[in-house]
This record gives structure tokens, C-alpha cells and sequence, in this order.
């Protein structure tokens, strides 16, 4: 499965440069969206619900900082890199306290660099969503062994991993293996 990435900058040949810097899909993401301002860049980002967004950091309207405030408030677990043309302390501090992956100047933005934080967010996001599938599947399994009364009054642990794609399970009464119409009454 391939990771979503959306780009927001409000220079248009500075997107187009970014958008074909690198082989997105053969590392791993696909580029879902490039917006050129904060206001398109959060529809954007509502639409398609990126894995990581990657944004300049001066805008007009919504600025970097500001669309990685509403996208934090909204997700939390969604990774953001910070471009800029400005060695600025205020917007490096900035990115700390929102929690940004990464505060990249554009001037050093090489095709090597870029692949290479884009593996590591690529291998860190992988355990993280393969840590998730397992946290479910635990709970799952913990679930089958609960008497009605037990799975009735449990709580989800951890209520992101509630937040995006769900599954499904449908037992037909029919069907319901031994083990599990033993443990659930």
C-alpha cells in the first residue's frame, strides 16, 4: 500500500520542481494532491487524508505553520516537513512545537535528500501502521474471549485506532466456529 503525500507552496515552479524531484511511487508514496496556498492545501488535505505533508513554511493566508496547526488539531499522526527559502529560528522553533518531522531549507532540497528522509518517514510510518494491524488483531482476539457482559462494557484503549479505514467482521450464526460460540455465549 502506498503512502499519501500532499505538497503545498505557493510558488508554482517551486511545486512543479518538488512534485517531479523524485520517483514518488517507487519510493513507496503516491502524490495525492500539490496545492499553492494553506486554504487549498487543508481541502486538499480533508479530501485525501495524506500520511505526510510536505509545505512551505511562508504563504500568504494560511501559512505552513498555521496549515500544520489544523492538520495536528485534526490528525496528530500525520507527518509534516517544513520547506523554506528562510533560516529562520522562529520558523525551526515552530516546527518543534507543532511537532514537525522535518524543517528542510529548499536550497539543500536535493533529489538525495529528499529520497532519503522520504525512506525514513516511509520505514517509520510502516511499523507504525504494522504496530496498529497488531493492536487490533490483539484486541480482536481478546474480544472472542469475553463473555457478552465483558465486551459490552469495554472501552477502545486507544481511540485512534478508530480514526481512518475500518474493517468489518460478519460471523453468520450458522457458521460461528465452536470456540467462539463457546466464548460468547
Amino acid at each position: 500500500m502506498l503512502l499519501k503525500v500532499l505538497l503545498v507552496d505557493d510558488n508554482w515552479y517551486a511545486l512543479n520542481h518538488f512534485s517531479n524531484l523524485v520517483q514518488w511511487e517507487e519510493l513507496g508514496f503516491q502524490l495525492v494532491g500539490a496545492a499553492q496556498d494553506g486554504i487549498e492545501g487543508m481541502e486538499l488535505y480533508r479530501e485525501h487524508q495524506p500520511d505526510l505533508v510536505i509545505t512551505d513554511v511562508q504563504m500568504p493566508g494560511i501559512d505552513g505553520r498555521e496549515l500544520a496547526r489544523r492538520i495536528k488539531e485534526e490528525t496528530p499522526e500525520t507527518e509534516i516537513i517544513f520547506l523554506s527559502s528562510y533560516d529562520e529560528f522562529d520558523y525551526a522553533r515552530a516546527a518543534v512545537d507543532l511537532n514537525v518531522y522535518e524543517y528542510i531549507l529548499k536550497s539543500e532540497l536535493t533529489r538525495e535528500v529528499l529520497t532519503a528522509k522520504l525512506k525514513k518517514i516511509r520505514d517509520r510510518l510502516s511499523e507504525k501502521k504494522k504496530w496498529e494491524k497488531q493492536q487490533v488483531r490483539d484486541s480482536l482476539m481478546a474480544y472472542f474471549r469475553m463473555s457478552m457482559g465483558e465486551l459490552e462494557a469495554e472501552e477502545p484503549k486507544d481511540r485512534r485506532l478508530l480514526k481512518g479505514t475500518g474493517s468489518l467482521l460478519v460471523i453468520e450464526q450458522d457458521h460461528v466456529p465452536e470456540q467462539i460460540a463457546i466464548q460468547s455465549g
